[in-house]
C-alpha cells in the first residue's frame, strides 16, 4: 500500500513541524493458521475468509489451549492484537454457550460484525443475540426473550446484565414490581463468560462487573463457567486470578500479547512560517517589548514556535495589530489526503467541530471528490455509520472525521494515519485513538498527527520535542482490582438479602451500619430484610451512577416552543447543567432545572430574558473593559476565555466506607483575560492571564449521592488552605506517574474545605469507589514522594490536577523541594503523625478548671457564609463559665464590636491579673489597630501571663502540627461538635435565605466556639503540668 508523506505536504505548504519516529512492532506468531482450527472460514463471509491463511499469534494460541484444558483466561495484551478471536476460536470449536459484555455495543459494532461473520461461517447466525435497552425496545420483549431461549452466543453490556440480575432476584423475592429477566433461559447454563476491555470501565465498575460475575456462578448458572478477561493494563493480575479461581474452582492462566504495529511517525504541528513571522517581529517590534521572559523566547528560534499564540496576544496587548498569522488551514492540509490509498481518521473534541472540519475539507474539493470525505458519530444513524464504515473499508472514504464512535472496537483495517485536532489529556483515549491505524502488513509505515487547538495543548507544546514524546509515551492508568471492597460487598449482600442466602457476620454488620436492612422475628428465630433505605439504594443502584435509570431530559426553549434534544445524567445535571451553565454544544445556556429537566435557551435571547444572567453579563462588561477588552461573550467561549464552573459542595464519608452527597452551591462564570502573563511553574514557562470569577444569583436545583470511602482530617488551628491543596496535588501527581501505583487521576479526589478559614478540612475521598484507600499504605507513599524525580511534563500534569494549585506556586515561584515539603506536611495529617506520638504520653492528669486560677482563654475565629458575608465568634473560658458573642459583617470588613470586645478581655486580664491563653496570634491581631491594647498586649507578654497553646505544645511535646482532636485526646475531652458539622451548613447556599438553618448555624457556632475555650483552658494547665515534670 502506498501512503504519502505528510513530511513532503508540511514542507510544500509551509507548515512547521517536530516530528519523531517510533519503531514497528510485530507479535510472535505460531505456525497454525485459523483455517487449521475451523476449515469452514476459508468459504466462509468475507471477514472469516481474510484471516483463514493468517498464522495466529502465540498469545491467542496460548490462550485457546488454555480454554481447551478448562482453565480461565487473563488476556492482558494492546489494541489490535485479535483478543476477540482467541476466546471466539475456542467458542466455536467446543460450541460454547457464551455471555460476552462489551462497555457499550453502540460503540462495539466492528467487534459484534466480525463475530457475526465468524458464526456465519458455520451457519450458526441466528445462534447470535444482541441484548441492550436499544435492541429490546426495537425488536419487543417476546422477539428478545425467544431468540435468547435458542442462543449459543449472547452480547450484552454490564448495565443491562446488572438490570437484569435485579430483575431475576427481585422476582424470586416477590417483593418489588419487576419486569421479567429477559436472559434467563440462557444463563442458566453458560459454558463461558467473556469480559472485553475491563480497564475500560475503571476501577470502580471493574470491581462491579466481577461481583456480577461471582453472584451469576454461585445463585443462578447450574455449573461453573470458565472466564476470559481482556484487558490492556491490570495493576494486579495475580490477585484478579485469584479471585477467579475461587468463585468458579477452575485454574486461572495469565497470558500476555503484544500488538501488531507497524513503524509510526509522528508530527506535531506548530504553526506556519513561523521562522518568517519571528524575524518580522524582531525587525519590527522587539522594541516594544518590555517582559525578559517574551523578548528572550522571542530571540530564540527554537523556542518560539512553542510559545507563538502567547507572543501573537502579548503583543496585541501592546497595540500592535495586523502580524501575519501562524495559522494552518486545516482544510488545506487534510484536503491532501484523500489521494493517499488508506483512511486518515481525523479525532476532534466535539460533533460540530468535526462536522465544520469535513465542510472546510470539502470547500477545498472538486465535487466529484467530497464524497470521500465524511463523518462518524453517534447523531449518524446506526445504519448510515455501518455504511460509512463498510465504504471506508473499500476505499470509497479517504478521511474520516470523527469523536469517540470510532475509538472503540472498529477495525477498518486500511487505516494509515490518525489526526489528533486537540491533544487527549486522557492516555487511555489517547492509546485507544492511536490504536485504530496500522493493522495491517501490507501499511508500509504509518503516522500520528497532533493539531493544538487549546490553551491546554500549547500548555503541553511548552514542553518541546522531549517532554512530547514524554507524554506520548506515558503509561497507561492501572485498573484496581480489589473485589472485596465495601461497595461491591453492599451489593453482593443486598442481592443475598433478596434472594434468601446466608450473609457471612461481615456483611450483615455492613448493612447495619448503613441502616439497609431490619430485623424482624420469625419462628426459628431473628431474620433480616431490607429496610425501606435498604429498598431505595437497592433500586438505585445502577452501573453507571446511582440513582433511577433514566436521567434528566434536557429540552431546548425557542420561538417555535419546548422540544427535548437529548437524556442528562443525574451527576452530569450537578456537575455542569444548572442555571447558568454553557451548553457549548448548542450555542445555549442553561435556564432552569425542574422536575428532571433541564432547560436550555439561545445565548442571545437569555441574556436579556432572565434577570440573573443580564446582571451577570453587565458584571462580565464591566471586567472586560477594565482590562482594555471589548465585551464578546460568544468570542470568548469560543476561545476558551469563559467557561462556566459548578462550584459543588462535597459531603464525603467522615472515616471509611458510606454515603458521599453532592450539591452544587452555585455557578460561576470565570473569564480570562486574552492577555498573557509569562511565568515560571516550576522547572518550565507557562503562560498564565489575569482572571475574575462572576457568581451568578440563581438557585441550583438537586443533589448527586452514591457510596464510596471517604476520610476528614482536621489540621492545625491557622494552617494555610494553599499549602495544603498544593500538597495534595503534588501526592496526586506522584500517585499518577509512580510505577508503583499509576493511579487514575479519577482514582482519588481530594478538597479543602475552608468554610472556617483558620481550621480548613482536609476531605479525601476516592472519585472510583475501589477500596484503594483501604489498601494503600501512606508511609509508602511517603517513600514514593520522597524519590520522585520531576521532569517538565510533571508541571504540565500537576496544572491538569488544580489549575489553582499551579497558579498558586507560579505566582510565588514556588519549587519542587517547597512543594515537596507540602505533601509530607499533607501525608502527617493523613497518618496522624501527631496523634500517634502524643498517645505515648498516656492520659494526662490536669487540675479542676476554677476562676481561683486567675487563668481566661479566649478563641477568635471567622466563618465564611455565601459570598459577601463573615461571621465572627469570641468564645472566653474563665474556668467555670464560657460565653460568646458573634458578629456578622461583609466580607472584607472587621466588626469594630468584635475589636471592643478583645479591648475588654485583654484590659481585664491585666487589670485583675489573669493569665490570657490563646490559640495562635488571631486575638493579638486585632489588637494592632489600637495603641491602648497594644501597650496592655506587651505588658501581658513583658509577665509572662500570655500564651499561645500551639506555641506552647510544640516546645512542651515537640511536635509541629497539633489539632484540636489531638488535643481532645491526650486530655480526655469530648467535643460534641465537630468542623465538619460547622462547614457543611456554613456552606449550605439556603443557610442565609432561612432563618432555621441561620439560626441554627449561630447555635452550632456558640457551641463550637464555647468548647473549643475549654479544650484551650484545659491543655494549657496540662501543658503546664507536663513542663514542670520534664
Amino acid at each position: 500500500m502506498r501512503v504519502l508523506s505528510s513530511e513532503e505536504i508540511f514542507k510544500e505548504l509551509m507548515i512547521d513541524y517536530v516530528s519523531f519516529p517510533k519503531e514497528g512492532e510485530e507479535p510472535k506468531l505460531t505456525n497454525v493458521r485459523f483455517k487449521d482450527l475451523i476449515p469452514e472460514f476459508s468459504g466462509g463471509p468475507r471477514r472469516c475468509s481474510d484471516i483463514s491463511d493468517e498464522f495466529l499469534y502465540k498469545h491467542q494460541l496460548d490462550a485457546i489451549n488454555a480454554l481447551r484444558e478448562g482453565k480461565n483466561v487473563i488476556l492482558t495484551s494492546g489494541t489490535g492484537s485479535g483478543k476477540t478471536e482467541a476466546w471466539a476460536i475456542y467458542a466455536l470449536m467446543e460450541r460454547k454457550k457464551v455471555l460476552v459484555m462489551y462497555p457499550t455495543l453502540a460503540l462495539s459494532v466492528d467487534q459484534i460484525d466480525r463475530l457475526i461473520s465468524y458464526y456465519s461461517a458455520l451457519r450458526l447466525k441466528d445462534r447470535v443475540v444482541q441484548v441492550d435497552r436499544p435492541t429490546v425496545k426495537e425488536l419487543g420483549d417476546f422477539k428478545i426473550r425467544r431468540a435468547v431461549k435458542r442462543a449459543l452466543l449472547v452480547i450484552t453490556n454490564p448495565a443491562f446484565l446488572l438490570m437484569d440480575l435485579k430483575r431475576y432476584v427481585s422476582k424470586r423475592a416477590c417483593r418489588f414490581r419487576s419486569e421479567l429477566p429477559y436472559l434467563e433461559g440462557f444463563l442458566e447454563d453458560v459454558d463461558l463468560i467473556v469480559i472485553d476491555e475491563l480497564d475500560f470501565y475503571g476501577s470502580k465498575r471493574a470491581n462491579l462487573i466481577l461481583v456480577m460475575i461471582e453472584v451469576l456462578v454461585k445463585y443462578i448458572l447450574r455449573k461453573a463457567p470458565q472466564i476470559v478477561v481482556l484487558t490492556a493494563t491490570l495493576a494486579n493480575p495475580e490477585d484478579l486470578a485469584k479471585y477467579l479461581t475461587s468463585i468458579t474452582g477452575r485454574e486461572t492462566c495469565l497470558i500476555k500479547g503484544e500488538a501488531f504495529r507497524v513503524s509510526n511517525r509522528s508530527y506535531i504541528v506548530l504553526g506556519k512560517n513561523l521562522e518568517d513571522l519571528r524575524r518580522y517581529v524582531i525587525e519590527n517590534y522587539l522594541e516594544f517589548v518590555d517582559d525578559d521572559y517574551v523578548k528572550a523566547i522571542i530571540k530564540n528560534p527554537k523556542r518560539f514556535p512553542y510559545y507563538v499564540h502567547e507572543v501573537i496576544e502579548y503583543l496585541k496587548s501592546k497595540g500592535i495589530y495586523g502580524l501575519p498569522h501562524p495559522y494552518l488551514d486545516i482544510g488545506e492540509l487534510l484536503s491532501r489526503y484523500v489521494n493517499d490509498e488508506g483512511v486518515t481518521l481525523v479525532f476532534t473534541p466535539s460533533i460540530r467541530t468535526a462536522e465544520k472540519i469535513a465542510r472546510r475539507i470539502k470547500d477545498k474539493l472538486s465535487p466529484e471528490l467530497r464524497d470521500l470525505v465524511r463523518t462518524h458519530h453517534h447523531l449518524i444513524p446506526k445504519g448510515v455509520r455501518r455504511t460509512i464504515e463498510e465504504e471506508a473499508r473499500n476505499g470509497k472514504v479517504k478521511v474520516l472525521v470523527t469523536v469517540r464512535t470510532l475509538l472503540q472496537g472498529i477495525d477498518l483495517g486500511n487505516v494509515i494515519r490518525v489526526v489528533h485536532y486537540g491533544i487527549p489529556l486522557d492516555v487511555r483515549e489517547f492509546h485507544q485513538r492511536e490504536g485504530r491505524k496500522g493493522r495491517r502488513k501490507t501499511i508500509p509505515f504509518t503516522e500520528s498527527i497532533f493539531i493544538p487547538i487549546f490553551e491546554s495543548d500549547r500548555r503541553l507544546l511548552s514542553l518541546g520535542e522531549e517532554g512530547l514524546k514524554e507524554f506520548a509515551n506515558i503509561p497507561l492508568e492501572h485498573v484496581i482490582i480489589n473485589p472485596n471492597n465495601k461497595y461491591v460487598k453492599m451489593f453482593k449482600a443486598l442481592f443475598k438479602v433478596l434472594y434468601g442466602a446466608s450473609l457471612s457476620d461481615d456483611e450483615i454488620k455492613l448493612l447495619k451500619d448503613l441502616n439497609l436492612v431490619t430485623e424482624y422475628k420469625t419462628l426459628t428465630g431473628v431474620s433480616i430484610r431490607l429496610s425501606d433505605e435498604g429498598v431505595r439504594v437497592w433500586n438505585n443502584l445502577n452501573f453507571y451512577e446511582f440513582g433511577p435509570p433514566y436521567g434528566y431530559t434536557k429540552l431546548i426553549r425557542d420561538e417555535e416552543g419546548e422540544r427535548p434534544i437529548d437524556e442528562i445524567s443525574t451527576r452530569d445535571v450537578i456537575y455542569c447543567f444548572q442555571p447558568g451553565c454553557f451548553d457549548l454544544s448548542s450555542d445555549a445556556i442553561v435556564t432552569e432545572v425542574f422536575r428532571r429537566r433541564v432547560y436550555i435557551e439561545r445565548l442571545s435571547t437569555a441574556l436579556e430574558k432572565y434577570g440573573f444572567l443580564d446582571e451577570a453579563n453587565r458584571f462580565y462588561e464591566t471586567v472586560k473593559y477594565r482590562w482594555g477588552e471589548r465585551p464578546d461573550i460568544k468570542s470568548d467561549l469560543i476561545k476558551g476565555n469563559l467557561m462556566s464552573r459548578v462550584n459543588v459542595l462535597v459531603e464525603p464519608p467522615k472515616n471509611g466506607f458510606g454515603k458521599i452527597i453532592e450539591g452544587p452551591m452555585n455557578v460561576t462564570w470565570v473569564l480570562e483575560s486574552s492577555r498573557p502573563r509569562f511565568k515560571k511553574l516550576l522547572d518550565t514557562i507557562v503562560v498564565i492571564h489575569d482572571r475574575e470569577s462572576i457568581t451568578l444569583n440563581a438557585r441550583t436545583r438537586g443533589y448527586y449521592e452514591d457510596f464510596t470511602y471517604g476520610y476528614v482530617y482536621e489540621t492545625s488551628f491557622g494552617e494555610d488552605p494553599n499549602i495544603l491543596r498544593a500538597g495534595l496535588a503534588f501526592i496526586k501527581l506522584v500517585l499518577r506517574l509512580s510505577p508503583r501505583y499509576r493511579l487514575s487521576l479519577r482514582e482519588l479526589n481530594y478538597a479543602v474545605a475552608c468554610a472556617m478559614p483558620k481550621q480548613p478540612l482536609i476531605y479525601l475521598w476516592e472519585g472510583e469507589c475501589c477500596g484503594i484507600t483501604e489498601l494503600i499504605d501512606w508511609s509508602d507513599v511517603r517513600k514514593e514522594v520522597m524519590k520522585f524525580e520531576p521532569t517538565p511534563l510533571s508541571s504540565i500534569l500537576l496544572w491538569f490536577i488544580d489549575e489553582d494549585v499551579a497558579r498558586y506556586i507560579s505566582e510565588l515561584g514556588i519549587g519542587w523541594g517547597q512543594l515537596r515539603s507540602y505533601a509530607l506536611r499533607v501525608l502527617d495529617y493523613i497518618e496522624g503523625i501527631t496523634y500517634l506520638r502524643i498517645k505515648d504520653l498516656g492520659i494526662i492528669k490536669v487540675p479542676k478548671p476554677s476562676r481561683n486560677l486567675k487563668i481566661v482563654s479566649a478563641f477568635i475565629f471567622d466563618v465564611k457564609l455565601g459570598n459577601d458575608k463573615v461571621i465572627y465568634l469570641i468564645a472566653k473560658y474563665d474556668g467555670e463559665d464560657a460565653k460568646s458573642h458573634v458578629f456578622e459583617v461583609t466580607a472584607g470588613s472587621i466588626p469594630y464590636e468584635l475589636v471592643r470586645s478583645v479591648n475588654d478581655l485583654v484590659s481585664e486580664c491585666v487589670e485583675h491579673e489573669y493569665t490570657l491563653v490563646t490559640l495562635g496570634n488571631e486575638l493579638i491581631k486585632y489588637c494592632e489597630n489600637s495603641k491602648v491594647c497594644s501597650i496592655l498586649i506587651n505588658t501581658l507578654e513583658n509577665e509572662r501571663r500570655l500564651y499561645d497553646v500551639m506555641r506552647l505544645g510544640k516546645e512542651v511535646l515537640g511536635v509541629d502540627l497539633i489539632t484540636f482532636s489531638d488535643i481532645a485526646s491526650l486530655i480526655n475531652y469530648e467535643l460534641t461538635v465537630e468542623p465538619m458539622e460547622v462547614v457543611k451548613l456554613a456552606s449550605n447556599s439556603r443557610t442565609l435565605s432561612s432563618k432555621y438553618l441561620y439560626e441554627r448555624l449561630i447555635s452550632l457556632l456558640r457551641t463550637y466556639g464555647e468548647e473549643r475555650s475549654r479544650l484551650i483552658y484545659i491543655f494549657y494547665l496540662a501543658l503546664r503540668n507536663l513542663s514542670k515534670t520534664t
